[in-house]
């Protein structure tokens, strides 16, 4: 936890120290819009110095949450073709996908009493949420039983929280919303992900699925 913020399970409300911007502008093709606001592109220029520095990961997760927090601090709104939900349970959009070094940054688009399954990414995932509020739940996978998960902890974030979630001992998790209006969350992975693998508490079924962007459709 960092000096002067407040915590909820492993959600961070606080300030971001700027990092040193990139001298490369090639990067900006990488949005997927037009205009991008000044404050997504000095997030991106953030995350990309902390990968190009080979910041350990614990530590650049860290980081960016708290560049997370200053993205939603500044009331940064995503263009509505970012938040798009379609025919879909939540809607999946891509936001930026970095031409060097491979990380994306998603939108993720929950309707009021959403609630998704539990899932996994394989890799490094931070959260903020810029809209609304969400609930996440944390699973661990059951070491004797296959397919089982023992949920670990919950807790309840809105607009300037943020977390991350790094496998292997945080990577089975889940997002909904209980509440009465849309959340929206901006999600930065250390890949693009094609594929997760979904889990079901009830009856220890693990299932494959594949992604789709719904504002790449």
């Amino acid at each position: 936890m960092h000096q002067g913020s407040a915590f909820l399970g492993d959600w961070y409300y606080g300030t971001m120290v700027s990092a040193s911007p990139s001298t490369s502008q090639k990067w900006h093709s990488g949005f997927f819009m037009e205009n991008p606001d000044p404050a997504l592109v000095r997030y991106v220029e953030q995350v990309r110095s902390l990968v190009a520095e080979r910041v350990p990961i614990p530590e650049r997760a860290d980081q960016i949450c708290q560049a997370v927090q200053t993205l939603a601090a500044a009331e940064m709104k995503l263009p509505e073709s970012c938040c798009q939900v379609g025919d879909c349970l939540y809607g999946r959009n891509l936001v930026y996908r970095d031409p060097d070094y491979g990380f994306v940054l998603i939108s993720m688009v929950w309707p009021a009493g959403v609630d998704a399954p539990a899932h996994d990414h394989g890799t490094w995932c931070c959260v903020g949420v810029l809209e609304g509020a969400v609930r996440i739940i944390d699973y661990q996978a059951d070491p004797v039983e296959p397919g089982r998960i023992v949920e670990t902890r919950r807790a309840d974030a809105s607009a300037g929280a943020s977390c991350s979630v790094l496998p292997p001992e945080t990577d089975i998790h889940k997002i909904c919303n209980p509440f009465e209006t849309r959340a929206v969350t901006l999600h930065t992975y250390g890949k693009d992900i094609l594929r997760c693998n979904t889990f079901d508490p009830e009856d220890c079924k693990v299932e494959e699925h594949e992604l789709s962007y719904v504002n790449l459709a």
